[in-house]
């Protein structure tokens, strides 16, 4: 049994790349997100300006 278990795990491929980030980087992303995120605070804000009911 120990020994199957093993095998599996030596079982991987020999040689090949580690699995690449999306988009080519992390450091990309996070700022793509950032990015993203600002965007969406300011449409928020000028939604809650532009549809401000002075009573």
């Amino acid at each position: 049994m120990r020994g199957s278990l093993n095998e599996m795990a030596d079982s991987t491929e020999e040689g090949t790349q580690p699995d690449r980030p999306p988009l080519g980087s992390w450091a990309r992303i996070y700022t793509l997100c950032c990015v993203l995120a600002v965007l969406v605070m300011a449409l928020l804000y000028w939604f809650s300006q532009a549809f401000n009911v002075q009573s």
